[in-house]
């Protein structure tokens, strides 16, 4: 049985700048966290890019199934549907070559009551 790679996907925000994190586990087990300081920007655009650095650490990795969890229903809904290769935000269309890799890559969208490392 192949196991998954899972990614957790959060922004965090203050008023000085955006802290853009991220939680992996494989098999139930916190593999790695990940994070960046960025500049100022909408919330849409640092969760696309937190995805997108997830899915390469699990490329990286050499893992074959990625499940990415959000709390950001729009971009998961965006992601699921066929406008995702003519987004005219480049980190979506940045997710959608990389889902087109050869691996399985599934949305989750959790509640933001249920992600805790958002609250």
């Amino acid at each position: 049985m192949l196991s998954f790679f899972k990614t957790l996907v959060v922004a965090v925000m203050n008023s000085l700048h955006q802290l853009l994190l991220g939680q992996s586990l494989v098999d139930g087990e916190w593999l790695t966290d990940f994070n960046m300081v960025i500049g100022m920007d909408e919330i849409f655009r640092i969760e696309a890019r937190a995805i997108v650095e997830g899915m390469k650490l699990a490329w990286l990795k050499g893992y074959k199934q990625v499940e990415i969890n959000c709390d950001n229903v729009m971009l998961i809904d965006t992601m699921c549907n066929e406008i995702a290769s003519i987004s005219n935000i480049a980190e979506v269309r940045l997710i959608h070559e990389w889902c087109n890799k050869d691996w399985k890559v599934k949305f989750r969208h959790v509640l933001r009551v249920s992600n805790k490392v958002a609250n």
